[in-house]
């Protein structure tokens, strides 16, 4: 079973100071929130499709949105990003983005650098798999 919240944690910790402040003003805004029907992201194909758009916004078409994850203690959703092949599927993950439950807003996401240095080095390992697949 996934712990959740360690994962969060240790999130949290790899945040940048400027990623780690946009948390922190979220946070501290929580309890002024009022909602109206509709703002707040409940289904996690929703945070997946935030993800998503902004994929195809700044990487090549190899990576998506995995299965997002709502940790409820902190009203943010947790949203692997995967490099994946039409034959073959998600090879893996490569990084990840959290989601604000309560406005949809992006709070965080892996660099693009990283995300596509890890494509890169999953790709490697998985290189015999994909030649076969197309074979």
């Amino acid at each position: 079973m996934v712990n959740l919240e360690q994962i969060a944690i240790e999130k949290v910790k790899a945040l940048t100071p400027e990623q780690l402040q946009n948390l922190l003003l979220l946070l501290e805004s929580w309890p002024n929130q009022t909602l109206q029907t509709g703002e707040a992201i409940a289904d996690p194909t929703r945070a997946e499709a935030i993800v998503n758009q902004w994929l195809s916004d700044n990487l090549p078409d190899r990576f998506a949105a995995g299965e997002a994850w709502l940790i409820e203690s902190c009203h943010v959703w947790y949203v692997p990003i995967e490099l994946t092949y039409p034959s073959l599927g998600s090879l893996g993950q490569v990084g990840e983005a959290l989601i604000s439950a309560f406005s949809g807003t992006l709070l965080s996401v892996s660099e693009v650098a990283s995300i596509k240095q890890a494509g890169a080095e999953l790709y490697k390992t998985r290189q015999d798999d994909l030649q076969a697949a197309v074979s």
